[in-house]
This record gives C-alpha cells, sequence and structure tokens, in this order.
C-alpha cells in the first residue's frame, strides 16, 4: 500500500515538473537567431571588408535595432547599418570597414527586436578575430588593394619644364583608393572620391617627371593573394606644343576668329601691294599700325591679369587640390577657358587653373 501511495506522488511530482519545464522553454522561446553569412577568414592591412551576418526572425516585430560594438584594429564605414529581407524569409546584413592594424577583431553584433505586443528580445553575435598580413612594398605597388581595378580614363598635360601631370579616373571593388601613393611623384592626391560600397571611384592626379612615357604600376588582389600589373602609355609627342597651339582667340567673344584673321591678312597684303607699285610712306605707316594693331590685339586676347591672393588650382575641378597661391597681381597667359576656369601659364611655366 505504502509503495503504492509512494508510486503515484512520485507521477504526480513529475508531472508537475515536466509541465512546469515546458512553460519555462515557453517563455525563454528565441525570437532571433543569429550567425555570419560568409566570414571573413584572412585579411591585409589597409584591405577594406565587406561583413555579411544573417538573422531568421521567428515572430513578427514592429522596429529592429543594430549595434556593432567592441572591435579593435579595425574602422567600421557603416554607421546606420539596415538589414535587407530575402525570398528565404531570412535577413542579411552587410556593413564594411577597414583593417587598420595586424590584430584585428571585427564588431560585435547586437540586435534589439521590439514586438507587436510591445516585447523586446535581444541576440547577440561575437566578432570574429584574425591576424592581418602585411604586403610586401615595391617600388611600383601604389599602395591599393581591391580584387577589381579599372582605369576609366587618363590624361597628360605639360606641368612644367622638368614634368608633366598626369590624371586618372579609377573604379575598383573595395577599393582603398585613399592610400594611393606613386612613389615616383613629386606631387599627388585625388579629387572627387565617390563610395558607393562596393564600389568606389577616384580622380587621381600626380606630376611625374616628363621623360616618362610609358607608367607601369603594381595593386595588390586579396582574393588571388599577388599583385596585378596595370600599364598606361602616354602619347607625350605633342605635349611641348601644346602651349602654343593652345592660345586662341576667346571662343566665348569671337565666334569667327579665322574670318578675323582673314580679313586682317588680306588687308595686309593689299596695304603691302599698294606700297611696292606706289611705295608711298603712307602705306608704309598704315602696314605698320595693321600690323601693330593686329598684334596688340592678340596679346590682349590671350594674355590675363591674375588678381592678388588668387588660388590656382592643378585640375578645373571642385575640392581640387591648391598649389599656387598669388601674393601680387599677376601677369599670365590664358590658355583654355571652361565655364567656371581658365586654364592659365604661370610666368614660372607652370600651368595652372584658376574660377
Amino acid at each position: 500500500m505504502k509503495k503504492a501511495l509512494f508510486l503515484l506522488l512520485f507521477i504526480i511530482t513529475l508531472g508537475f515538473a515536466q509541465e512546469k519545464g515546458d512553460e519555462n522553454v515557453s517563455i525563454e522561446q528565441k525570437i532571433i537567431y543569429l550567425s555570419h553569412d560568409k566570414k571573413v577568414e584572412s585579411g591585409y592591412i589597409n584591405q577594406i571588408v565587406k561583413l555579411q551576418y544573417k538573422a531568421i526572425i521567428v515572430d513578427n516585430f514592429d522596429e529592429i535595432h543594430t549595434e556593432l560594438h567592441n572591435f579593435y584594429g579595425f574602422t567600421l564605414f557603416s554607421q546606420e547599418p539596415q538589414w535587407v529581407f530575402d525570398d528565404s524569409n531570412r535577413y542579411h546584413l552587410s556593413v564594411y570597414g577597414k583593417i587598420t592594424e595586424e590584430f584585428v577583431k571585427f564588431p560585435d553584433v547586437a540586435v534589439t527586436l521590439t514586438t507587436d505586443h510591445n516585447t523586446t528580445h535581444q541576440e547577440s553575435l561575437q566578432g570574429k578575430t584574425l591576424k592581418a598580413q602585411s604586403i610586401s612594398q615595391t617600388d611600383k605597388f601604389i599602395g591599393v588593394i581591391s580584387p577589381r581595378i579599372k582605369i576609366i580614363n587618363h590624361s597628360i598635360e605639360k606641368f612644367n619644364d622638368q614634368s608633366n601631370i598626369i590624371t586618372m579616373e579609377l573604379e575598383g571593388e573595395l577599393a582603398n583608393f585613399e592610400d594611393i601613393n606613386l612613389t615616383l611623384a613629386s606631387k599627388q592626391g585625388f579629387d572627387n572620391l565617390e563610395v558607393d560600397y562596393p564600389l568606389a571611384r577616384v580622380f587621381y592626379y600626380a606630376v611625374i617627371p616628363n621623360d616618362i612615357e610609358t607608367l607601369e604600376f603594381l595593386t595588390f588582389n586579396p582574393v588571388s593573394g599577388n599583385y596585378a600589373s596595370k600599364e598606361i602609355r602616354f602619347d607625350t609627342s605633342n605635349l611641348g606644343q601644346k602651349i602654343s597651339t593652345q592660345i586662341e582667340l576667346n571662343p566665348n567673344k569671337k565666334k569667327f576668329p579665322y574670318l578675323e584673321v582673314m580679313v586682317i591678312g588680306t588687308l595686309v597684303v593689299f596695304v603691302l601691294i599698294l606700297l611696292i607699285k606706289t611705295k608711298h610712306w603712307i602705306f608704309l605707316v598704315l602696314l605698320t599700325i595693321i600690323i601693330g594693331f593686329s598684334s596688340w590685339l592678340l596679346l590682349k586676347e590671350t594674355r590675363v591679369t591674375i588678381l592678388s591672393q588668387s588660388s590656382v588650382y592643378l585640375l578645373p575641378i571642385e575640392n581640387s587640390t591648391l598649389f599656387y597661391k598669388t601674393e601680387r597681381n599677376l601677369e599670365a597667359i590664358r590658355l583654355k577657358t571652361t565655364k567656371t576656369y581658365v586654364k592659365v601659364l604661370l610666368p614660372d611655366e607652370k600651368v595652372g587653373w584658376v574660377r
């Protein structure tokens, strides 16, 4: 009898414990499951990387808040990351950043959900760690790390008697264009760095020795772990003649410069014929006046005065690099005119752009 009573009490107690356990499981049931989508297993110092996360959310929610924290050796670019829902009922998060040191820890991800019942659920995922590699330096390596680099456009112009200025428009996938460095350049920089990750585009310029006709440089492909060689050939055959051929009458004021030249030329020939036939001094004076006036008119059209404290830029684009500031009024030769800039030849034979 006692054994039967003990057995009955044991079954009741076990059933109560089981019921209590099921209740606890229901209360603590997870709403969000976080995981790494694609792990970054290796990396290089100064490399820009894409971190990808995946989330499965098993309940409706009103708001989702994501915090990225607790990282080192890494600069985070994505300040307000957004989850994207796909067809497989999963959410994906992509963030971008740059490896800056040898020992790296990627950010921890903390997600807070607010459901339509006004309850919150939290889940976190620890960031991975790795040891970044250094890229062996060579003279031709320009410091850019990217799996794909494309040269969209390039040009070359005379800068002074010893140097030319080259410009290159580059596009790259996860490219760290802010670190670009051409070792043979005496002056260099970039303008209009446009970033819409994973793509980046930059307008780069460099002042290089004028005996360089072929520019060879290396970038680094982090996927293959090898250098990628690039080569650009510049046409320098007519750079010495560019200055004289670009001096022209102001196109904004003169619609028919060739017609004016023809008229003046015809007038000079006509007066010269009269001078030869009559040998009268009046035609000599007239011929001198015509030639003098024509020369003055040409100089007037090609020479400009740059006012004191004016800025002279390397390129005719917004936020271009300032390389010279006038301390006094300066006479220069106008080479070209755009809507907002004038290309000028300075007395020291350098070429620049003035707004």
